[in-house]
């Protein structure tokens, strides 16, 4: 399924994934299932417990190219405003 040129974003960051204990101890990662669509983007909080994210984006390899340009062009924007 494509949702092309629409992105949808899935927030879990208010979701306690990494304090869920179900007898076995706690999680060492948590991953989405496997969904083929395009434009689907889960932002999740980090297995390292830093307080940083963890955010997968679902994309065609054709589109790949074209998403790593975006954000380095992103990146060094920021980078040039500080």
């Amino acid at each position: 399924m494509v949702h092309y040129p629409d992105v949808e974003v899935y927030s879990q960051m208010g979701i306690p994934l990494y304090d869920l204990d179900i007898g076995t101890g706690r999680p060492f990662l948590y991953m989405p299932s496997y969904l083929p669509e395009e434009g689907l983007v889960f932002i999740m909080p980090s297995s390292s417990g830093d307080g940083s994210i963890d955010v997968q984006v679902c994309l065609f390899r054709r589109a790949m190219d074209v998403f790593k340009n975006c954000w380095y062009n992103l990146t060094e924007a920021a980078d040039a405003l500080r």
